[in-house]
């Protein structure tokens, strides 16, 4: 009766349950990679799609996919509540918040010489994912500025040269002389207002 209740209130452990908790455990790891790239980078979460990104994230996995698989074995006896189905949510969420901690200080061993923590080789891998991210970030920035420009170059010059006026003054429109004016105003407005530059373009393309 009581090895019933056990697998009762903890969940039974069976290869189902142990798949649930991995999918899961990855789908939230998953989450957590790409919220954390993206607040330490301010990159979009297209941006830091990177393979330093994948290896982060597979760093990650690892370190989180353990101790979720743990838990059922640690924890299940503490709980006197039967959850159900959702035993393979709560094992994956205790693995990762929970566990996170105690793998975070866990040293990985080879040859009897401490190589790193868990958390060591997720901070290692972290930084170049940010950097990656960064990186991608501002390659998007210039592209989408380049065509936003070529679009605006088939708005007259002059148009462009009164919002340029109105909004960087005329001190910043007069350096765009010469050469290529066109273009040059286009693409100063494209990089520095681009709110104001697509406002235009929606303008121009109105009946």
């Amino acid at each position: 009766m009581a090895a019933g209740n056990q697998a009762t209130l903890g969940g039974e452990w069976s290869s189902e349950n142990a798949v649930a908790i991995l999918l899961i455990t990855i789908l939230l790891t998953a989450l957590i990679a790409v919220i954390e790239i993206v607040n330490e980078s301010k990159a979009s979460p297209r941006a830091i799609v990177s393979p330093v990104f994948g290896m982060y994230f597979a760093i990650l996995a690892v370190g989180n996919c353990f101790p979720a698989l743990v838990a059922p074995l640690v924890i299940r006896d503490a709980v006197a509540v039967d959850l159900g189905h959702l035993w393979p949510f709560f094992y994956a969420f205790a693995g990762v918040f929970a566990f996170r901690g105690i793998l975070s200080n866990t040293n990985i061993t080879v040859f009897d010489q401490n190589v790193l923590t868990i958390q060591d080789w997720i901070a290692k891998a972290r930084t170049p994912a940010i950097a990656a991210a960064i990186k991608n970030q501002i390659l998007r920035e210039k592209e989408d500025a380049q065509q936003l420009a070529n679009d605006l170059t088939k708005i007259a010059e002059s148009k462009l040269a009164v919002v340029l006026e109105q909004t960087l003054g005329k001190a910043a429109l007069d350096e765009l002389q010469g050469p290529e004016s066109h273009f040059k105003k286009a693409l100063k407005l494209a990089t520095e207002r681009p709110d104001d530059a697509r406002a235009l373009l929606k303008a121009e393309k109105s009946p």
